[in-house]
């Protein structure tokens, strides 16, 4: 209920900033540019507040990543094919201090950043979690998650780059920053078709470890490059 809340509360942020922008449109310049960088691709709009000192940008950054593998850690071997989802919805404000290119943004993600995978055992093979081997029959299907539980997260760096120039134009944005994001939330699960207790028990425990070791990520690095034009 949280999430839907906070997602909500940043939807009708990112609506009113929207509607702000098509308002001054009509008296300032507004740009667009599309971006690349760590939080995949997208694309910014951004106009002025106040001439030179103050703009504002929204925008989206998407890109989805697919790969197999096997995760060895902690006494666990296990095959998995994962998909790695980049997503989120910035909201940022740009302060120039010097009135000029450089400048120092805050504002916050909508980030629904997420890593999923799933392994499926080929009959007769065997996997090992937590230092026990168990026959691929035992295990089932395997699923995990790595999800960020606080979708609201706050953004501090800097960059370079005017998207609200006085006249119309081409427009170019770099950023250098970090997305606080905390603790990503992990999750681990076995089918268990036997219900065997000591499989449960070993698959809590991959899961604590892989947590332990997740509790350390707390921030995103964000380096994102943009090109666009200045209406």
């Amino acid at each position: 209920m949280r999430r839907r809340i906070a997602a909500l509360t940043l939807s009708r942020q990112l609506g009113f900033i929207l509607a702000f922008m098509c308002a001054q449109a009509s008296a300032h310049t507004v740009g667009v540019t599309l971006d690349a960088g760590t939080m995949g691709f997208g694309a910014d709009l951004g106009t002025q507040i106040i001439q030179n000192t103050l703009d504002v940008r929204a925008g989206f950054t998407s890109y989805t990543y697919s790969r197999s593998g096997t995760y060895s850690k902690d006494g666990s071997v296990i095959p998995y094919n994962g998909q790695f989802q980049l997503s989120g919805i910035p909201v940022l404000l740009d302060w120039l201090p010097f009135h000029g290119a450089f400048r120092v943004t805050a504002g916050a993600f909508d980030n629904r950043t997420n890593f999923n995978l799933d392994a499926t055992p080929a009959p007769g093979s065997t996997v090992t979690i937590n230092g026990n081997v168990y026959p691929a029959s035992a295990v089932g299907s395997f699923t995990g998650k790595v999800d960020y539980t606080r979708k609201i997260e706050p953004y501090l760096g800097i960059g370079w780059g005017n998207l609200a120039p006085k006249r119309h134009g081409f427009v170019y944005s770099v950023d250098l920053g970090v997305i606080f994001t905390g603790s990503p939330q992990v999750t681990l699960n076995a089918s268990n078709p036997t219900n065997n207790a000591t499989l449960t028990a070993d698959v809590a425990s991959a899961q604590a470890s892989a947590q332990a070791n997740a509790n350390s990520a707390t921030m995103w690095p964000l380096i994102q490059v943009g090109l666009g034009y200045a209406f």
